[in-house]
């Protein structure tokens, strides 16, 4: 079960209704009537350990309010900021799954990782492990994927160089391996 979210009260009250996924973080689009008080966005550590605790992976959708916080004023845009910087460090110390979903029906997951990539909330490597591990996880829970390891279906990419050095090298697809076949190359998707 999925709870699409807009506020800390609705993080909550998805959390004590026990969804396996929440959609959105607080305030991924914050409403005009609450930008004088931004806090009605900003969870609570007895939330993010719950969320942690009964595993609820929380789904960032935030690609658009990055790319707004430029056209915002600079005081809302840094308090704003912040309320994301609160919210990511309380679910990152209480370990609760954060995967990579896009809330733009016209781009990719890709578009949203870039955006959290240049945001700064999160490392790389962070990052790497919330795209290929969480959000294939939360996508296919039944389905052994999202690892290289024996027993696990063989889905995956190939890359020439190193994605943790810079993030722009998920973009160069040399080879794609999908249910351990190859795929031509025709098919890969570099953006």
């Amino acid at each position: 079960m999925s709870a699409h979210i807009e506020t800390a009260d609705d993080f909550r009250n998805a959390v004590l209704a026990g969804v396996d996924e929440i959609n959105h973080f607080p305030g991924f689009r914050p409403h005009s009537d609450y930008l004088d008080s931004l806090s009605i966005y900003k969870i609570d550590e007895a939330s993010a350990r719950a969320a942690a605790q009964k595993d609820i992976t929380v789904v960032t959708t935030l690609a658009f309010l990055l790319e707004d916080m430029d056209e915002m004023n600079e005081e809302v845009a840094n308090e704003m900021k912040e309320v994301l910087r609160n919210n990511i460090s309380l679910l990152k110390k209480h370990k609760a799954p954060i995967a990579i979903g896009s809330d733009n029906y016209g781009g990719t997951s890709y578009d949203e990782a870039k955006a959290l990539a240049a945001s700064g909330l999160f490392s790389t490597s962070e990052l790497l492990k919330m795209w290929t591990e969480n959000t294939v996880a939360t996508i296919f829970p039944n389905k052994k994927l999202g690892y290289i390891r024996e027993g696990y279906i063989a889905n995956f990419l190939v890359l020439p160089e190193n994605p943790l050095e810079d993030f722009n090298n998920f973009q160069n697809i040399s080879m794609m391996v999908k249910d351990g076949s190859v795929l031509k190359a025709t098919t890969f998707y570099t953006h």
